[in-house]
């Protein structure tokens, strides 16, 4: 997890640039910050002594998703 959350922020932020140009960017790290909190809430922590399944597992599909999308708009 703990490589995973800077990873998705780039990736985001890399999209939004791929899309959207440099408001893309304001844009990918505003759903990174907003992932962040989501995170931060659900676990009762950034990095928890115990991680819910259930929001680990969204973190992965959102952090592939995210790869593949800029990996083929690229």
């Amino acid at each position: 997890m703990a490589a995973m959350a800077p990873f998705l922020a780039g990736t985001l932020a890399l999209l939004g640039l791929l899309w959207l140009g440099g408001f893309g960017v304001v844009l990918g790290l505003a759903g990174a910050i907003a992932w962040g909190f989501w995170w931060y809430r659900r676990n009762d922590g950034f990095f928890p002594r115990d991680v819910n399944g259930g929001a680990f597992a969204v973190t992965i599909v959102l952090t592939v998703v995210v790869l593949v999308l800029v990996l083929v708009s690229g």
